[in-house]
């Protein structure tokens, strides 16, 4: 035996990197950066640092791409409810985020909203960007819902990081992504008259002629200009003491 041989090995472990993705849906109508090999066309975070939004967070080899935006579990708990939102109104949106107390740096979220719904991330579809964020309860700022905004279902992501200036793509040092479903309303009108006396029978309501109450009124579909027959009855309402009415919650155009 040789008493200088050296039997012993060294070996040497590396832990693989562990990330969050996201799962908008990828592919047909609604073709979202969700998946690929290629870091430019997903949104990735590397976990470890305990920053999320929420309190849970999952990991995931690749995006998982799914028409409810559920295809990673159920680690979507940052946003408690996201609104039907009406274009031309203004929303204000909470959410929850865990901030390490080792965490000394600012925490930003950036997010948008697919407001046209054609699968992209626009600059006019952010409504959060680079949002300052601490531990516990948060607020989005009331922004508004352009008038242009698509009727329907679309989609919304938020990025969690201590990285400002992320797009809706690409890497994050940490953090978390939230993809979520969200409902953008057709927008409602009103229209409304009075039935009254027309005494001079001018066409106006002039002052001291009286407003008929309790007439019946009903309002009419004729879509396409050429006059259904039977006609359509959207709604029916009767006129108040004064001779009022008033129909309401209806669709545009």
């Amino acid at each position: 035996d040789d008493d200088n041989t050296d039997l012993t090995v060294d070996l040497g472990f590396t832990l693989p990197l562990v990330y969050d993705l996201g799962d908008l849906p990828e592919g047909g109508l609604k073709d979202f950066p969700t998946a690929g090999s290629n870091a430019a066309d997903r949104a990735r975070h590397l976990l470890g640092s305990g920053l999320t939004l929420g309190s849970t967070v999952d990991s995931e080899n690749d995006g998982q791409p799914s028409i409810g935006a559920d295809g990673d579990g159920a680690d979507e708990d940052g946003f408690p409810y996201l609104p039907n939102m009406m274009p031309g109104q203004s929303y204000a949106i909470p959410f929850t985020a865990t901030v390490p107390g080792a965490i000394t740096v600012p925490v930003y979220l950036n997010g948008w909203i697919d407001y046209n719904c054609d699968g992209t991330f626009q600059a006019g579809e952010q409504i959060a960007t680079d949002l300052i964020v601490t531990d516990g309860a948060n607020t989005i700022p009331a922004f508004t819902v352009p008038t242009g905004a698509i009727p329907g279902t679309t989609y919304s992501r938020f990025r969690l990081s201590t990285t400002s200036g992320l797009s809706a793509s690409g890497d994050a040092p940490d953090g978390e992504v939230e993809d979520y479903v969200s409902r953008i309303l057709r927008p409602i009108g009103a229209i409304g008259n009075y039935v009254w006396v027309d005494e001079n029978s001018d066409g106006a309501q002039d002052p001291g002629e009286p407003g008929i109450p309790n007439v019946t009124v009903k309002l009419l579909l004729d879509a396409d200009g050429s006059g259904p027959n039977p006609p359509v009855v959207v709604q029916s309402t009767q006129t108040d003491t004064s001779g009022g009415y008033l129909f309401t919650d209806l669709a545009s155009g």
